[in-house]
This record gives C-alpha cells, structure tokens and sequence, in this order.
C-alpha cells in the first residue's frame, strides 16, 4: 500500500468518528506499507514500512478523550486547542510500529512522544503504548478545567524543564491517558 497525502484538510476528514476529535489544518504524508494476504485480503496487523506526517495550522475544535478522574476512566470534552505544527514518524515491521520522531508545537502545547504502536487489522483497535511529554501554556490549562487542574499532578520531565509526562495507551479509537513515570 502507497499512500500519499498533501495538503488534506482535516476540517473535511472523519476523524470524529475514528479518534473522537474534531479538527482542522492541513496535513501532507506518506505511507508506505507491504502487508501479507490473508484469505486474500491485505493483513494491517502484520505490515512492514513508514508513515511520515507534516501538519500546519492544526487546531482541535472539539472531541472527547478519557482520563483517569480519580482513578476512574472518565469520558473528557477537549476545549479548542491550537496546536501548530506537526512532524513525525513511526515505522512499522511486522505490525510493530516504533515512534521515530513526533513533535507538535502550537500557540496552546508542546508534545514530544516515543513509543510503539501494534497494528491490527481494523485502524481503531491499533494499541498504543506511548510516552508523551507536554507543555501547557497557561491559559490553555484553564480552559481544560478539570482537566488542567489534573495536569499539575504529572510528573515533571526529568530532562525537559516545564514538561510533564504522560502516558497513552488503550486503542486507538478509545485512548487512555495516565501519568509518566
């Protein structure tokens, strides 16, 4: 599978129905798989290869993610969030994917993350287990409300003053964020 991306407008995509987020911004990439047929159809879960991602002017509109609220997974409504860039890569063997670089800058955050990714054969159950590094700016952390209180309550990065850490994992389709270590 070749796939080649420029200049898509996520205001125009479904990602609502994919990830529960809805946002605009343009998006150029590249994907680049070979996966094995199974019963004659292409096996997601055991590809090998590269996607690469360029965003601009990204900005969350609205969506939902869940947070642990006191230790209860908690369905959570994102404020507008203006993210800025975005620049990354995973590359994949096997179904095993492998966060090569990704950062987001904006106006509202900064995210750096690592981490791997397992394919599966359906895009929404692709698991996650990655470690994300954030930086709030202060007004964005009050309009997360409950949110943003909680923010305070990740640990600091070790390496990276005004950063705290994270972790996502879960599906794709329905994320899970915990504190890093």
């Amino acid at each position: 599978m070749r796939v080649k991306l420029n200049g898509i407008d996520l205001s125009r995509a479904n990602l609502k129905a994919l990830v529960g987020i809805e946002a605009e911004g343009k998006v150029d990439g590249e994907l680049s798989l070979d996966m094995p047929l199974v019963r004659g159809e292409p096996d997601l879960s055991q590809a090998s290869g590269v996607l690469r991602m360029n965003g601009t002017e990204l900005v969350v509109r609205s969506g939902t993610v869940t947070v642990p609220v006191f230790g209860t997974p908690t369905p959570v409504d994102l404020p507008r969030a203006a993210l800025g860039t975005l620049d990354g890569e995973v590359t994949f063997d096997k179904g095993a994917g492998s966060v090569q670089r990704f950062h987001i800058k904006g106006d509202d955050l900064e995210s750096l993350a690592t981490g791997t990714l397992k394919l599966a054969r359906k895009p929404e159950y692709v698991e996650l287990a990655l470690g994300l590094r954030l930086r709030l700016e202060a007004d964005f952390l009050k309009r997360l409300g409950l949110v943003g209180a909680g923010f305070s309550v990740l640990p600091m990065d070790g390496e990276l003053p005004g950063f705290r850490d994270a972790r996502v994992s879960g599906y794709l389709g329905k994320p899970t964020f915990n504190p890093g270590r």
